[in-house]
């Protein structure tokens, strides 16, 4: 295989079949999960500079890790120790909605920051 087009199936640990695809095209997993843009995969560059195919077959693998939680349930604190729950993080630059719901956000929220990396450099 010498990586310019690679076809692949992707299955998860707790999903299990997920999908596949070709390193030309964008993936998006059916679980919605797990998302590969063509220019992700540098397969045909490692080819070249390391001389060596890869096998037929070949596998790879990796951990996902969430960056962020589905629900925010603030934990008790001590007097004057603010509660912080990090609700997402390394999110791509664009637009993004976070809805929030309670029977009484007013009191259940006090504070909400959004921090931008990108904004902060420019």
């Amino acid at each position: 295989m010498n990586g310019k087009i690679c076809h692949f199936a992707l299955f998860g640990s707790v999903t299990g079949q997920d999908g596949e695809g070709y390193s030309t095209n964008r993936f998006v997993s059916s679980s919605g999960r797990i998302v590969l843009d063509p220019d992700d995969w540098n397969v045909a560059y490692s080819v070249s500079v390391f001389k060596r195919r890869l096998p037929d077959g070949h596998n790879a693998t990796w951990r996902a890790v969430l960056r962020g939680v589905d629900s925010a349930v603030p934990q008790p604190t001590r007097f004057g120790v603010e509660d912080c729950v990090t609700v997402a993080e390394g999110l791509t630059p664009g637009h993004h909605v976070l809805e929030l719901r309670g029977t009484d956000l007013a009191k259940e929220v006090l504070a909400a920051r959004f921090y931008s990396p990108e904004r902060v450099r420019n």
